[in-house]
């Protein structure tokens, strides 16, 4: 049904009876076309013959206003009010001292109110966990285990692997630790596959990863360095850009970023290790050959 539009324009040539000098003066209501009740708050602009604001104000609790246009001459009244078609009447002449009254029914709900815009800047490390962050916080998503940051830094001894012992489904193969290699690790698994259980699928910053007895993600990536896991036991639950091996679960490892963007040094637990190694390798060697 369309918005119906009423403008009631009543002159009333008042006789100057008590002073020679009176205001020009436009006055009147302002309702809602559908309830009938008065509108507060809306807001009155008068124009003069060349659609020029001379004069404004707005309307009381009652809906009522007035206006003084402090000249005669030819007026339009422009009335708007949020959520309401604005509304401009046709041209009125107010003489010279004298009263206009007018009544004005604005329709609702004919102009949707822009939208509110905030605009926030984030860190580098905010920008950077924003997908993790987003999938953590959806109430819609679907399976998913999550590690913030605070939990992880809550167990500062745990290897990256070993972060995930509290997570169901998830199983740990400890790989070849020795005493002089002094570090644990341990290789992913999930349920499933040959044998009963399948390494999972890794990934560090979205870069896929590879687990063997050679090379785990505890050679790979210190502790301190991880902003967030994102742990999956089943593949299908995972982000379809990380669903490559459809046998088995899939982890997300996700690294800290300081202010700055700069990326995260690399594996230093990896190469601490390989040195050790190294310099007992050049221990025996030069026992034995010497």
């Amino acid at each position: 049904m369309p918005q119906r539009r009423h403008l009631l324009i009543t002159c009333l040539l008042v006789a100057a009876s008590a002073a020679p000098l009176r205001a020009q003066v436009i006055q009147g209501y302002v309702f809602d076309d559908e309830t009938g009740h008065p509108m507060v708050g809306a807001e009155i602009i008068v124009l003069n013959h060349r659609d020029e604001p001379r004069v404004r104000g707005f309307s009381d609790t009652s809906g009522g206003f007035v206006i003084d246009v402090h000249q005669e001459g030819d007026y339009k009244l422009r009335v708007t009010h949020i959520g309401y078609e604005a509304f401009l009447s046709r041209d009125m002449w107010v003489p010279a001292g004298e009263t206009v009254d007018i009544r004005v029914r604005l329709g609702v709900n004919a102009i949707p109110l822009e939208p509110l815009v905030v605009l926030a800047r984030m860190t580098p490390e905010e920008a950077h966990l924003g997908a993790f962050n987003r999938r953590r916080l959806n109430p819609g998503r679907v399976g998913g285990h999550f590690l913030t940051r605070d939990e992880v830094a809550s167990r500062p001894n745990a290897t990256p692997t070993q972060l995930l012992l509290t997570v169901p489904g998830v199983t740990l193969q400890r790989v070849n630790n020795s005493a002089a290699f002094s570090l644990d690790r341990s290789i992913i698994r999930f349920p499933g596959g040959i044998g009963g259980g399948c390494r999972a699928s890794v990934y560090v910053d979205g870069s896929p990863v590879s687990q063997s007895e050679s090379s785990t993600i505890d050679d790979m990536l210190d502790q301190s360095l991880i902003g967030g896991v994102e742990v999956y036991a089943r593949a299908t639950e995972a982000p379809v850009e990380y669903q490559r091996n459809m046998g088995c679960g899939v982890v997300l490892y996700w690294t800290r970023r300081p202010r700055g963007g700069k990326r995260v040094p690399g594996p230093v637990r990896w190469i601490a290790g390989t040195g050790v190694i190294v310099g007992l390798f050049i221990a025996v060697f030069s026992a034995v050959v010497g």
